[in-house]
């Protein structure tokens, strides 16, 4: 069973199993989590507050799970325990003045106790009629103080569910990043194509193109791929996301002007979408940025400080440098 599944299972669980059943569960997946807060939250919910009549508290075994998950110090272990606690404590309910302070299986047990004493509550039937009257008034009282007061019960338990469905879900997506950023690892580590974001400059474009090809690599350029009824956004990711490496070629297409009026150029607003796109998903080791120089071309603020290969007029200039590029990120050896 994998951990997505373990969390699946346990939220539809939630629906009909005792949650007592269900925190050693919930507990079991904050520690797989590194989750310290909740897995010391939960098992608040699981035992006593307090041990015995001294009123001390006593989380050693908490503590202890707590050192396993790399917490080692004695120190930061009391301060996550101290605000577990105090994020326990504001979850539970209070009613006159006093805190609801039972245990998950307390609550189960207080609430089976309830509904026993609501069904103890019917009237016998063969009472003489003004017996009957008044019996039926007593017990209609006292069946709707105990109905109110398991109504409390039932909340605080309601508020526990919640607590733990929100957790889970919360794994849940931590856990399926995680199997993505697996399967990008996977399908990167084996990918031979090489994505070229680019402009106007069809020739640049060309040249680098063939450039992949003689490294026995293939290349793929956006505008040569079927649409397939995608939309410009959809095509992009679908094609990006097989490649294992992206070049960003950064040539002088679009001529603009500072708020002093001075002219420029730079590259293409999608040549800066893409580049963003590729250094989340792959990472900026399998990214190249191939910038052609030029007196009047720029490159955006945010780029200043990232390396970039720079050429004059052919980028086979720069082939040495390029082949390093695909050798370091492994598509060639």
């Amino acid at each position: 069973m994998t951990i997505i599944e373990k969390i699946d299972d346990t939220i539809i669980a939630l629906e009909h199993k005792k949650l007592s059943d269900l925190l050693p569960v919930v507990c079991s997946l904050a520690l797989d989590f590194s989750d310290a807060e909740g897995f010391c939250f939960f098992s608040f919910w699981g035992k006593p507050v307090f041990k015995d009549s001294n009123q001390k508290m006593n989380y050693d075994d908490i503590e202890r799970s707590l050192a396993e998950i790399g917490i080692t110090n004695t120190d930061d272990r009391r301060k996550m325990l101290q605000i577990s606690f105090e994020k326990y404590m504001s979850s539970r309910t209070i009613n006159k003045d006093k805190v609801c302070m039972y245990t998950a299986k307390e609550l189960e047990d207080v609430c089976d106790q309830y509904e026993d004493m609501i069904n103890n509550c019917d009237t016998p039937k063969n009472l003489h009629p003004v017996d009957l009257y008044f019996r039926s008034q007593e017990n209609e009282a006292l069946k709707s103080k105990l109905i109110l007061q398991r109504a409390d019960i039932e909340r605080q338990y309601a508020l526990l569910r919640s607590q733990m469905a929100e957790k889970l879900n919360l794994y849940r997506i931590q856990a399926k990043n995680v199997e993505r950023k697996q399967e990008i690892n996977n399908a990167m580590s084996t990918s031979k194509k090489v994505f070229i974001i680019h402009g106007h400059n069809e020739a640049k474009k060309l040249e680098l193109e063939k450039m992949i090809k003689e490294f026995d690599l293939t290349p793929v350029i956006l505008s040569e791929q079927p649409s397939q009824g995608m939309t410009i956004i959809e095509k992009f990711e679908h094609f990006a996301s097989e490649c294992g490496f992206a070049f960003a070629l950064f040539t002088p297409d679009d001529i603009v002007s500072d708020k002093n009026g001075k002219q420029y150029f730079q590259a293409r607003p999608n040549v800066i979408f893409e580049l963003g796109w590729f250094y989340s998903y792959l990472g900026r080791s399998k990214v190249c940025i191939l910038s052609q120089a030029s007196e009047k071309n720029t490159i955006f603020s945010d780029l200043q400080g990232v390396m970039r290969i720079q050429f004059d007029n052919d980028i086979s200039e720069r082939f040495i440098e390029i082949k390093r590029e695909l050798e370091s990120a492994g598509m060639i050896k």
